[in-house]
């Protein structure tokens, strides 16, 4: 027999094989090297190198709707900004974001916690929803971006906010038994 006749027989016998899995690229000490997909190869670690975006085109009508669910100015901006982050990616997304806010507002604290003078619940840290709304927050507050509400809700920032509202009523009844935000401590130390 042949050796292509065996390997005939064996594909009938067992099947055809499968091609072997793209290869992704794994960060080490020694830099980034190329290993075998599949497996737990495709498990997305810190060590496993995101496959690169493409570039954002600015000719795309995309990426001029993406800019006006930024400023607020769509009634369903989720599905726009989801099929930009697929399109795009994560970082694409949070660098349109951050450039369209800080036009709007050049200082701006587009995610995280927020820095500024002032307690906890002063609103003393002005700010802009888009370029909608005029908005006043306290240092020690946190920006959830639009992208990770919409990730937290599979897709709805609704559904997001309303797991991030829950959470918040949680951490408020284990801390303090009520799900209602405390006034300011406004007497004096006790001696």
């Amino acid at each position: 027999m042949a050796p292509d006749s065996i390997r005939q027989g064996v594909e009938q016998a067992v099947g055809t094989p499968e091609a072997m899995p793209e290869e992704v690229m794994l960060r080490t000490a020694t830099g980034e090297k190329p290993v075998p997909g599949g497996g737990i190869a495709s498990v997305e670690t810190e060590f496993v190198a995101e496959k690169a975006s493409p570039p954002v085109d600015i000719q795309d009508p995309l990426v001029a709707q993406t800019v006006q669910a930024v400023l607020g100015r769509v009634d369903q901006p989720d599905g726009i900004i989801n099929a930009f982050v697929e399109k795009y990616g994560t970082e694409a997304f949070r660098q349109l974001r951050n450039d369209v806010l800080r036009m709007v507002e050049p200082n701006a604290q587009t995610e995280g916690i927020i820095a500024g003078e002032g307690g906890g619940m002063d609103d003393q840290v002005m700010g802009m929803i888009g370029d909608q709304q005029r908005v006043a927050v306290s240092p020690g507050e946190y920006i959830v971006p639009a992208d990770v509400v919409s990730g937290i809700g599979d897709g709805s920032s609704s559904a997001g906010a309303e797991e991030l509202d829950q959470m918040l009523d949680e951490v408020r009844m284990a801390r303090q038994g009520g799900t209602i935000q405390p006034q300011p401590y406004e007497g004096a130390l006790p001696a």
